[in-house]
């Protein structure tokens, strides 16, 4: 899982899940699927600002005792459509300009395969 910080809040990233590591440095897209229910979380240890996929909290937190974060908004995916993001590498930055960083929708995404996919 890598994360992603959102251009138009820096303090909240994206948590993005990917099989091929290999692939970030040319990641151009995020994916998200519009009816998956999604979470902002506030890791209560780091204060850090978190999105993912309800479902996957599994992967990142315990579940056992007292939640280790604070779900601050519950929200369906269709509401990431768009937003933009920083690039892990700036190989591509230059890319931002026509479009690329950004959050794209699509039913391709499951919640038992991850958070948000790279494209």
């Amino acid at each position: 899982m890598v994360s992603f910080p959102l251009d138009s809040d820096p303090e909240v990233s994206l948590v993005a899940w990917t099989t091929t590591p290999w692939t970030l440095p040319s990641n151009l897209a995020l994916c998200v699927n519009a009816s998956i229910t999604y979470v902002k979380i506030k890791d209560k240890k780091t204060g850090a600002k978190f999105v993912l996929a309800k479902t996957r909290l599994v992967q990142l937190y315990s579940m056992k005792g007292e939640p280790a974060y604070e779900i601050l908004s519950e929200f369906p995916g269709s509401e990431l459509q768009g937003l933009t993001y920083v690039p892990l590498f700036p190989y591509f930055e230059a890319r931002k300009q026509t479009g690329a960083f950004k959050v794209l929708v699509d039913n391709f995404v499951s919640e038992e395969s991850g958070t948000v996919r790279l494209l």
